[in-house]
């Protein structure tokens, strides 16, 4: 009876786990926006002040955030793969490439701590940073950004059924001992 009830309630756990990440097939996106490196995008290039871009883009960068920022990222935003119809936002944050603060020129240039962007509205992309970022042993810091398996959901929920897993072989050993 024990065996029951114990299998049971796993298999209730592994239901109620994988129900959040079933997706339905028509809101199933089909690619992705994607922000690759391209030092010159839309004329700024790395090592660019803020006053510079500011009069390249006609933004306000260095009134806003500081006259001290410099461009520590230039990339290029698009779609992948090309062909996809169903790409959702993103959202970016200057974090993630360890700037300061981002700015996306497309039909409407946005700037901030973060923006989103949208698949019919993309490219160049530029992240600000301080004009003395260091590292520890002098050198210039790391722009290049983050680009982490960001499914952790995923894995925390094959993580958690596979101890589920473990638990109920090891309470059957027992009880068949």
């Amino acid at each position: 009876m024990k065996k029951g009830l114990f299998a049971a309630i796993a298999a209730v756990a592994a239901l109620a786990l994988c129900a959040p990440t079933t997706v339905s097939a028509a809101n199933s996106p089909d690619g992705q926006i994607v922000i690759e490196e391209k030092n010159g995008n839309g004329g700024i290039k790395t090592g660019m002040t803020a006053k510079e871009v500011d009069a390249a883009w006609g933004t306000s960068i260095e009134k806003d955030y500081g006259a001290d920022l410099v461009v520590v990222f230039v990339g290029d935003a698009h779609v992948t793969p090309e062909t996809a119809k169903n790409v959702p936002d993103k959202t970016v944050a200057a974090s993630e490439y360890k700037g300061t603060v981002i700015a996306h020129k497309g039909k409407s240039t946005q700037v901030g701590k973060s923006i989103t962007l949208k698949a019919a509205d993309l490219s160049p992309v530029v992240v600000l940073g301080p004009a003395d970022q260091k590292t520890d042993d002098g050198g210039k810091k790391d722009s290049t950004p983050k680009t982490g398996d960001t499914s952790t959901a995923v894995w925390g929920g094959m993580l958690v059924l596979s101890v589920l897993a473990a638990g109920a072989a090891l309470a059957m050993k027992k009880s068949n001992a």
